[in-house]
């Protein structure tokens, strides 16, 4: 947060110790670019500035801060961050530990600065032990990520310098700083906040004494789960110091790091783990719960002090979006745990300083312009709503209200997706509206018209990606394969008393299904179709259109498919964000069902923002009519690793809510490998190395063929489960990375061709009963798939390969013919 600029009594600052040069002006002058200019050296880029530089000594472990003396000559702010290099470079450079500062600390123009990057700060990746190794230290200075301005950069730097402070321990406001910001007479501060025991009206009185609404044990929102996939524990488990899969022990130790990955520390940090404790209370009442919680509380806000100076980086306690999460989660605390005989005084008083800390810090700093201003401008509101005692709530709830209504207005599609188009990031920004809406509610505050049916429209994309199974798809990063929405369906449901949310939410078990089976979101790019609403339905998603704004993943024109109820070929989702071969797989397109040129797929870090969030328009085309539902998806790159200028057009037909044919038509220039990838749920796959045609097998319930129609077309097909090196046929489940099989079926064509596959859902042998075929004559393509005894269906369409050159033309479903015939004879499936 920044300085609040009061006396030293009412707010606690560091005192520096120590203070001397890490890299002066010659260091600088080494870098390529630099020149120098009196006391200081220059750098002028066209776009991001990236310094790299070796400190004379590498232990610098006799400092916990570092001070960049820096100007700069840039139109607009510069975001400027800072990352440590330990130990010497090993083969795999990513596995080497690394500490970041988040480079989000602001730079703004005309006058020198002296930006603080302490210790607290940074977040750090492979666990390095401090910073007793650093090898080098990094500098970058940038722009914010949807910036539409000039991207120019120039700076002037006249040194890097380390600091040691003796840092009090927090809240740095002190009881007389309370005095200071709260708006209730300072005599009456015990009785405002029931710390006495009395049942003043104020909030949080209600809150020692009565209802602290919505935040009571019977509310929706209480079992909403944490947004991650590490294990939740027991409230008797983290009494014996476990904690999201590991025995750290109690005190806690808040800057622990098992796993070496970041996300691990933010979450601890972020107390999402305590909820289990406030269940336990509510449920049982136990005393030993209420004390633990109390001590943990307490303990935290003892160890960590807000970060002065300085926007809390990528420090997993003060980290911005931590500051959010860990407020709304001390909501929950105040409104259930605080009544409760054992909830000391001291550690009530300790967390209403640390609360005005907590806003103070969201409302003079935002993180990364995607979901994260939408988690922390909804905390900052929550703040304003639920403390009215403070003298600046007022403002907070102003604040926070008009930044959620211009993010809202940015971050979601008029289709009601939101930007970064994972359902995981969608669920959040909704439930953290939502709980607005339900605090404003309770509180007879009057919200913005984006909270009615603006917002009610956001839940449509969840209820539409919800499959037969009551599992969700993980498009972009969103977990696992398999998410689970479904509290925040039934919070959404209760709100808007709407019964097809509520039937989401309780997985079927009340309320009424959507009446359409067919949804098609046209700024998001995504379609999905299903064949009813039953247990046993066929379901897939498809996606076209933009990459999103954060989080993207390669996977453009990709499938996620469900047969008869069951995921069959999914989207394989992100286990962890740290750095290394497997996360770099699960973002890449081979990872997905979609379709790789040269081995490769879309080039995404070639897109700029504005294109990743333009809406598909005319690159997602959906019709339906007797018997068909088509969807037609294009793609123009750019690809990865080629410079060729290659167009892909994917058409899904689905059959008779039966089956799906998918037809991908692709043209170049000169010759191409076109590669079809398929990524299986974990079960068993079998190929016929004679027809190549695939089979997931589940004696449990229905399996699915995949059987290439590519014509004449020679092709060579791969299969892998559970390979590291490279990565190749996993999946990420509940946080766990999974092997699961992937096929590839590569063919390599001059200019132009069109592959075909069917996707058909079976049931134990009845793939015996099933003959398909393709026949390319003269202008047309024609597909034939008979069931034994049953019906033959028969699809043609124009060949016009040089069609998929002029992608609107390709996409044209006017030429796509569909009849059946019944009681044909079968020959069985070839092979």
């Amino acid at each position: 947060m920044r300085d609040p600029n009061v006396p030293a009594d009412r707010f606690l600052r560091d005192e520096v110790l120590l203070g001397e040069c890490v890299l002066e002006v010659h260091d600088f002058a080494k870098c390529a670019g630099g020149v120098s200019s009196g006391d200081a050296v220059r750098f002028i880029s066209t776009s991001r500035l990236t310094l790299k530089l070796q400190p004379a000594r590498s232990d610098l472990s006799a400092y916990d801060l570092l001070s960049l003396r820096v100007l700069s000559r840039s139109a607009g702010d510069v975001l400027v961050g800072i990352t440590l290099r330990h130990g010497p470079e090993k083969e795999l450079p990513h596995n080497r530990p690394i500490s970041l500062s988040g480079g989000r600390e602001s730079l703004h123009a005309g006058q020198w600065e002296d930006l603080r990057f302490p210790v607290e700060s940074f977040g750090s990746y492979a666990a390095p032990k401090g910073w007793t190794d650093v090898r080098e230290i990094e500098i970058g200075f940038g722009r914010e990520r949807n910036h539409f301005g000039p991207h120019d950069i120039d700076v002037s730097i006249a040194g890097l310098y380390g600091e040691c402070r003796k840092i009090p321990e927090g809240p740095r406001l002190t009881p007389q700083g309370l005095e200071t910001v709260l708006a209730v007479n300072p005599n009456d501060i015990a009785a405002s906040f029931g710390l006495r025991g009395e049942e003043p009206e104020s909030g949080l009185g209600r809150a020692c004494a009565g209802s602290f609404e919505p935040y009571t044990e019977k509310e929706i929102g209480f079992s909403i789960p944490p947004p991650h996939s590490y294990p939740v524990e027991t409230a008797a488990e983290i009494l014996s110091g476990r904690i999201m899969g590991h025995s750290i022990g109690l005190p806690v130790a808040w800057d622990s790091d098992p796993l070496g990955v970041l996300e691990w520390s933010h979450f601890l940090n972020r107390h999402h783990f305590m909820r289990q404790l406030v269940r336990g209370i509510a449920d049982t009442g136990n005393m030993e719960y209420v004390t633990a919680l109390d001590a943990l509380v307490r303990h935290w806000i003892r160890c960590n002090p807000v970060p002065v100076g300085s926007n809390g980086g990528a420090g997993p306690a003060w980290e911005t979006l931590s500051v959010a999460w860990r407020l709304r989660e001390w909501l929950w605390i105040i409104g259930i745990a605080w009544r409760r005989k054992g909830f000391t005084r001291d550690t009530k008083t300790a967390m209403i300083r640390s609360v005005w800390e907590h806003a103070r810090s969201l409302a003079d700093h935002q993180g990364h312009p995607n979901n994260w201003i939408i988690v922390e401008s909804a905390a900052l509101t929550l703040a304003g709503l639920c403390f009215p005692e403070f003298v600046e709530a007022e403002q907070w709830l102003r604040s926070g209200l008009e930044k959620l209504r211009e993010e809202f207005h940015k971050q979601f599609f008029q289709d009601g997706v939101h930007y970064e188009i994972s359902p995981f990031y969608h669920a959040i920004c909704l439930h953290a509206l939502l709980e607005v809406k339900q605090a404003a509610s309770a509180r007879g505050v009057t919200l913005p018209p984006e909270f009615d049916s603006p917002l009610e429209k956001t839940t449509e994309y969840l209820v539409a990606l919800c499959r037969p199974d009551f599992t969700w798809p993980s498009l972009n990063d969103s977990q696992g394969a398999f998410g689970d929405y479904s509290a925040v369906m039934r919070l959404a449901g209760r709100i808007y008393n709407l019964p097809e949310l509520a039937w989401v939410g309780a997985g079927g078990r009340e309320g009424t299904p959507p009446e359409e089976t067919g949804r098609v979101f046209p700024a998001a790019g995504i379609c999905t179709m299903r064949s009813h609403y039953g247990k046993d339905a066929n379901f897939t998603v498809f996606r076209a259109g933009p990459s999103g704004a954060a989080h993207i993943h390669w996977d453009t024109l990709s499938l996620d498919v469900s047969a008869l109820g069951h995921p069959r070929l999914v989207d394989p989702g992100v286990t962890s964000y740290a750095p290394g071969t497997l996360t770099e797989h699960y973002r890449s397109a081979a990872a997905h069902n979609t379709i790789l040129i040269n081995g490769k797929g879309v080039d995404q870090t070639r897109v700029g923002f504005q294109e990743r969030v333009k809406s598909a328009g005319k690159k997602l085309h959906w019709t339906r009519r007797a018997g068909l539902e088509i969807v037609s998806g294009v793609c123009t790159g750019p690809w990865a690793g080629t410079d060729e200028e290659c167009i892909v057009v994917r058409t899904v037909l689905f059959v008779d809510n039966h089956y799906w044919l998918v037809r991908d038509m692709v043209s170049g220039t000169g010759n191409l490998e076109v590669t079809a990838c398929w990524q299986f749920v974990p079960g068993q796959v079998e190929i016929n190395h004679k027809t190549c045609v695939a089979r997931f097998i589940d004696a449990r319930g229905p399996g699915l063929l995949v059987v290439p129609l590519t014509g004449t077309l020679p092709y060579q097909v791969e299969m892998a489960t559970g390979l590291t090196i490279p990565p190749r046929g996993w999946i990420s489940s509940h946080g766990t990375d999974l092997p699961a099989t992937s096929l590839r079926y590569a063919a390599d064509i001059s200019t132009s061709a069109t592959l075909a596959w069917l996707l058909i859902p079976v049931f134990g042998k009845t793939a015996d009963s099933i003959n398909a075929s393709r026949r390319d004559e003269d202008d047309t393509v024609r597909v034939e798939v008979a069931f034994e005894n049953k019906f033959t269906d028969r699809i043609s369409w124009q060949s016009q390969e040089n069609d998929s050159r002029d992608p609107h033309r390709a996409m044209s479903h006017e030429g796509i013919r569909f009849s059946r015939i019944t009681g044909r004879p079968h020959t069985g499936l070839p092979g």
